[in-house]
């Protein structure tokens, strides 16, 4: 159909076609031999209509998808957006939830909106990772997760660059969000799952959830407004049953949970993530169930952390002053408290691996990160979502996350008199946060576009969980808000350009002040018959020697102008041609030169003058 699809007629069309073929055999066979004379043109004239009805369905249909496909289609590398988490240390099956979700969600081609609504620590974000795995492994078309506790908008809106829609890049975040959904919204047929995962704000979330299609929306919340929202499906999650406590800590521990295991299990009120650490701490220390209740009965609590933390059952934070206390034993340098002291301080969304990685020497690691983050994993103080392994020679794809209700906890004792622990952990973030932002370059090769956006998240994160810190490290702060708000600018610039020279049919390349070429149109490779550019090219490198210094006159000269030359193809052969340059050294966004380039007939110069670059749109 002029698009290089194949069409495939729908099982519906291939029915009702052979229906009608089937008919006309046994007619013209006499197989079917009706006693009135007007039979066999009526039938003859009924499936005529059928089978120009048919057609019609099909062509309507397959135009349909067409205008889908041209409107932004998910690449078979785009199926997964965001980082699902892994399951937890010891997964611990829910069967009775996992059915209540799989039924809310309801069958395929339909649309589904649920919220996976329950007390911080129940598992609601273990159970939603345990459905998009499944989703994953069953073929769905798109699985996306996204972090929508603070910035649902410009997570959508990065949904939509990912995605491809035609301008999202250059959309406003609240346009690209719903650009988003509308996407969402366009193909009944699609097997979609986007997991909304800690949402707080119920009325900010209600214009951008999709409101047709067969997409299958699941929200992970603890805000029970959601059981009685209109088009909601709520499925409580809840603690664990003494059945599944008692499996869980009998396959975590080895050790018989009847009796003392089950007093334990009443002691924490039978909590998901305050039964993953006692489990934890228990078989890494090779103690009994009444040994860990007599240490965790020692534990005192005091009334600021259990009102900060807002847990529903205390016996939890008791729990994780336990495990920190026993990082000593299972860390002997240190590394492991104060890797997870610096986390506390980042966003609750979690920090990409490779970016810890990249700026590891500023936190003060003296065994290495990646036996740090092991042995916080086996304490069940953190988890990591995407591919599992060490992280060699980065993290690239994983994320490092520690629970909000942990967090509070070790924000807490670190910030206890003298309070030093909390000030080296945000003297080292604060270093980690600056290295990173100062080295940041679009043009590098291991950044992603989203980069900046996660290192702003852990900046705001910072300056909220250190408010009490000293003036040294928030004046600190400020300087790296300032250092992130000109990357941020440079980033900005860098995929303006790559837009702009992407969607030219003109052969079109960006430098800077030396002539290194920023960007090259896709119509200039084709031009010079070669491969991608190679790193540090300049223009002149690409024009035939006898003309490089006209064009290196040309171009410095503060103005704009036009300059006739011959390039260089890939075969050794020469092509001439006109370019037109544009001097936007002092344009924010451009800081150099743009050159068109036309190919113009050999030892003649073009009458009709190339149209200057002025899509630009520039201040």
């Amino acid at each position: 159909m002029g698009s290089g699809r194949r069409w495939t007629p729908s099982r519906v069309s291939v029915a009702a076609l052979g229906t009608a073929l089937a008919l006309v055999g046994n007619l013209a066979t006499n197989l079917i031999t009706p006693d009135w004379s007007w039979w066999r043109l009526a039938v003859f004239v009924a499936l005529g209509s059928l089978v120009v009805g048919v057609l019609a369905l099909e062509i309507t249909r397959q135009r349909s998808e067409l205008a889908l496909t041209q409107s932004g289609s998910v690449n078979a590398v785009s199926r997964v957006f965001g980082v699902v988490p892994r399951h937890a240390w010891q997964w611990q099956p829910r069967p009775l939830e996992e059915k209540q979700v799989r039924a809310a969600l309801g069958r395929r081609g339909r649309a589904a909106l649920v919220a996976l609504t329950g007390t911080r620590g129940a598992g609601k974000t273990q159970l939603a990772a345990r459905y998009a795995q499944w989703c994953l492994d069953h073929g769905f078309d798109l699985v996306a997760w996204i972090n929508a506790e603070s910035e649902l908008v410009r997570e959508l809106a990065l949904l939509a660059v990912h995605l491809e829609l035609p301008g999202a890049a250059e959309m406003k975040p609240e346009q690209a969000a719903a650009a988003a959904c509308r996407w969402l919204e366009a193909d009944g047929r699609a097997r979609r799952l986007l997991v909304l995962d800690n949402v707080d704000d119920p009325d900010t979330l209600r214009k951008f959830l999709p409101a047709s299609g067969s997409t299958k929306v699941l929200i992970t919340t603890n805000r029970q407004e959601f059981t009685s929202m209109a088009g909601i499906a709520a499925v409580q999650v809840g603690m664990f049953t003494p059945a599944e406590g008692a499996a869980f800590l009998s396959r975590t521990t080895r050790l018989n949970p009847a009796g003392e295991g089950t007093r334990l299990g009443d002691l924490l009120g039978w909590l998901p993530l305050g039964l993953a650490q006692a489990a934890a701490f228990i078989a890494r220390n090779k103690m009994s169930y009444r040994e860990y209740s007599e240490l965790l009965q020692g534990q005192e609590l005091d009334e600021t952390l259990r009102q900060q933390a807002g847990a529903d059952h205390p016996g939890v934070l008791k729990v994780t002053r336990l495990s920190l206390a026993g990082l000593a034993r299972a860390d002997r340098s240190g590394d492991a408290a104060r890797l997870l002291r610096v986390l506390s301080l980042l966003s609750p969304g979690g920090v990409s691996l490779d970016l810890l990685v990249r700026g590891m020497r500023h936190l003060a690691m003296l065994g290495g990160l990646w036996s740090a983050v092991k042995v916080l994993v086996e304490a069940s103080l953190i988890t990591v979502g995407g591919d599992a392994g060490p992280a060699a020679p980065g993290g690239e794809g994983r994320v490092v996350a520690v629970h909000r209700l942990i967090a509070r906890v070790v924000r807490h004792e670190a910030a206890k008199p003298p309070g030093d622990d909390l000030a080296s952990a945000a003297d080292a973030v604060t270093r980690w946060l600056d290295a990173l932002v100062t080295g940041f370059s679009p043009t590098d090769g291991v950044w992603r576009v989203d980069d900046l956006n996660e290192l702003a998240d852990h900046l705001d994160a910072v300056v909220d969980n250190t408010a009490e810190s000293s003036p040294e490290v928030h004046i600190a702060l400020a300087l790296v808000r300032v250092g992130l708000e000109e990357a941020v600018g440079r980033r900005d610039s860098d995929l303006y350009l790559l837009a702009v020279t992407r969607n030219t049919a003109y052969p079109m390349v960006v430098t800077d002040e030396d002539q290194r070429i920023r960007y090259a149109s896709p119509p200039l490779r084709e031009l010079l018959g070669g491969e991608d550019l190679p790193p540090l090219t300049t223009l002149t490198d690409l024009v035939d020697p006898d003309d490089r210094m006209r064009v290196s006159q040309a171009l410095p000269s503060f103005a704009d102008g036009v300059v006739f030359c011959s390039l260089l193809r890939a075969d050794g052969s020469r092509v001439p041609v006109e370019a037109t340059y544009r001097d936007l050294r002092e344009d924010r966004l451009v800081q150099g030169f743009v050159v068109t380039i036309r190919e113009c007939p050999q030892g003649q110069e073009s009458e009709e003058p190339l149209p200057r670059p002025d899509n630009l749109d520039v201040a």
